[in-house]
């Protein structure tokens, strides 16, 4: 069973980006230019470190035991400062399951864009007749 550090930092990654920008909105109820480059720079070492483990993902995902699901969630609540709530765990189920989902979107898209051989051309049935040109 592979270790399921990747799939972690992404979930908490996430679920930070969420928070980031809810706590933006609570203002005025939207995310102002200011306050996006804020919250892009203040979590972007956490994305980078997220997203550069992103292709094992996939594999820790595959084979996901109830231990390690439950290690996830607690990791996603801890992040957030979350109390352990029915309604909190939820939220962090969708996002497990939205990451999954769009694994195996990728995959499914990848798969699709691998190089394909080249259609077979016709050949036509009988030679093009060459007509005489005037010039």
């Amino acid at each position: 069973m592979k270790p399921i550090t990747q799939t972690k930092e992404l979930l908490v990654a996430i679920l930070t980006g969420f928070a980031a920008t809810a706590e933006a909105k609570l203002d005025d109820g939207k995310v102002s230019r200011t306050e996006a480059l804020a919250i892009c720079f203040k979590h972007a070492g956490a994305a980078w470190t997220a997203i550069s483990g992103i292709t094992d993902v996939p594999e820790e995902l595959a084979d996901l035991s109830e231990a390690e699901l439950e290690e996830l969630t607690q990791a996603a609540l801890d992040s957030q400062a979350w109390p352990d709530t029915e309604e909190n765990r939820q939220i962090v189920r969708s996002v497990q399951d939205t990451i999954r989902n769009s694994m195996q979107s990728i995959r499914l898209i990848v798969a699709k864009s691998q190089p394909r051989p080249p259609a077979p051309v016709a050949e036509p049935s009988e030679p093009f007749p060459l007509q005489p040109v005037d010039y």
